[in-house]
């Protein structure tokens, strides 16, 4: 295969970074697509699907000798970027979209002097070998693995004729976000695509690939309190004490950590706290919401809820107990509050408590889809609806699990997979099971392939780095540009040839 240019790779990842795609962002993200578009040597057959929005799902295909497929998965969004200003350089927060610019920032005034251990030995590094390091928003996660992934596609468009399949790519919008771009990327593929395996282009924490996938759930949870007046707080029950105990509760303890023998998934992660009020006034929270974001190795939804409701029952009741025994100790003549045995539901159970007519049937048949552009809310509002037909009184919590959520995928032991360990085995590399980080690639087993529904076999080999989606986002450069794109492309050579 033809060599690549590090140099080049480097600078199309710093190009890729320079502009701004935070999901949902149709202009930036568009933007994106068409340098990953441009990027491309002449004769590579190449396209874009639109999503709903109109966002392109890049698509890039080099011909092999037979129809069996491997698709490099990839995408080109990113979180947001607004800490960056903490830094006082005069672009503000622009200045993660400028590699060389932050890296003078960070390591020539050493503004991570403060940040922990690791950081700075990686700052002293990158002082001591300029370009071991590149910063940036999206440097880890995922343009240069974009970059990497672009390099080995034209070594092995090099040789295309000694390909025992097809390559295909996929550089998709809204990871960060809902995943439509993956979404409409797996309605768009030709349904008799004969599916060889899924190489994706995610970054790692290390110079090693993963096989299979973790999944990850979303659970929102619904506190019902009772309101007050805040001079009489004994007299209520504080919705958002309840949401408060719960979030910690519930990522501060291994309850809801997903185990496979002896290895821990990590704890839950709490994406959103807030009480339900419209504006100020001095009253306690009435209504208060959690949304739970939980990762691990394909522990059943039920067993989920269940532990969840186990945790909410456990936190309501411990809250009212502190509010009485408080009430005791600095109010002991105040009014005793209304006693009342709180109840923790799931949705369905919620939804059995009411009696539905037909203008409640239209209603729902009217409903935008889930995936809405107000779809965040759109769990809030439907329970928030339910309990009030069905008269649901507080203290009560309502749990469910709501979308976007990602099936853990098992490891495989198919041709993408022992070809990884083969290529990587020779370089010394290590291949781990169970991709720890939430991936567009594990969308790919809810599809259907051939006549038998099959797990994919599904490999992540990407950049490394460290404090993705951080103020310090960084990838190991001589790893990303160097030596991954002739990795990535020896692995999908081999692959073929099975």
């Amino acid at each position: 295969m033809a060599a690549h240019d590090p140099a080049a790779v480097r600078a199309l990842a710093e190009r890729l970074i320079a502009i701004s795609s935070v999901s949902p962002d149709p202009t930036g993200e568009a933007r994106c697509a068409k340098a990953v578009l441009e990027a491309l040597p002449a004769g590579i057959e190449s396209g874009t699907w639109p999503t709903r929005d109109g966002r392109p799902v890049v698509w890039v295909r080099v011909r092999g000798r037979s129809r069996r497929t491997l698709i490099l998965l990839g995408h080109f969004d990113t979180v947001g970027y607004h800490e960056y200003a903490s830094l006082g350089a005069p672009a503000h927060d622009l200045i993660a979209l400028d590699p060389a610019a932050l890296r003078e920032r960070i390591v020539s005034e050493g503004a991570g002097s403060d940040s922990g251990t690791r950081i700075e030995r990686d700052i002293a590094e990158e002082w001591r070998r300029p370009g071991t390091w590149m910063f940036g928003r999206g440097a880890l996660d995922m343009k240069s693995g974009l970059a990497a992934g672009l390099a080995a596609l034209e070594r092995l468009a090099s040789e295309s004729g000694a390909l025992g399949g097809d390559v295909m790519m996929i550089a998709a919008p809204d990871e960060e976000h809902l995943s439509a771009g993956m979404n409409t990327a797996l309605e768009s593929l030709p349904r008799d695509l004969e599916l060889h395996g899924v190489l994706n282009l995610d970054y790692v924490d290390a110079p090693v690939a993963y096989r299979g996938a973790m999944g990850k759930s979303r659970f929102g949870v619904w506190v019902l309190g009772r309101p007050g007046h805040a001079g009489a707080p004994f007299e209520a029950v504080d919705a958002m004490q309840i949401a408060a105990d719960l979030a910690l509760r519930a990522t501060l303890s291994p309850a809801l950590a997903d185990r496979l023998e002896d290895r821990f998934g990590p704890p839950p992660v709490a994406l959103r706290l807030r009480d339900l009020k419209w504006g100020y006034d001095v009253q306690t929270a009435g209504q208060a919401e959690l949304e739970l974001n939980v990762v691990g190795f394909g522990r059943p939804r039920d067993e989920t809820l269940g532990r969840l409701r186990v945790l909410a029952l456990t936190s309501v009741r411990e809250v009212l107990r502190r509010r009485d025994a408080l009430r005791g100790e600095i109010a002991p003549g105040a009014p005793a509050p209304e006693s009342r045995e709180p109840m923790v539901l799931r949705y369905d159970e919620l939804e059995k408590q009411v009696t539905w007519g037909i203008e409640d049937v239209m209603a729902a048949a009217l409903r935008p889809p889930a995936q809405s552009a107000f779809f965040d809310q759109d769990w809030v509002a439907k329970i928030r609806d339910t309990a009030r037909r069905a008269k649901l009184a507080g203290p009560a919590v309502v749990i469910e699990e709501v979308p976007p959520s990602y099936p853990a995928v098992a490891p495989a032991d198919g041709p993408l997979s022992r070809a990884t360990a083969r290529v990587l085995g020779a370089e010394g590399l290590e291949v781990r099971t169970y991709y720890p980080f939430i991936t567009d690639a594990s969308l790919v087993a809810t599809r259907a392939w051939g006549a038998v529904e099959r797990a994919p076999d599904i490999v992540t080999l990407g950049p490394w780095g460290r404090d993705a989606h951080g103020l310090f986002e960084r990838v190991h450069a001589p790893y990303a540009f160097e030596k991954l794109p002739r990795l990535i492309a020896e692995v999908a050579k081999a692959a073929l040839l099975e």
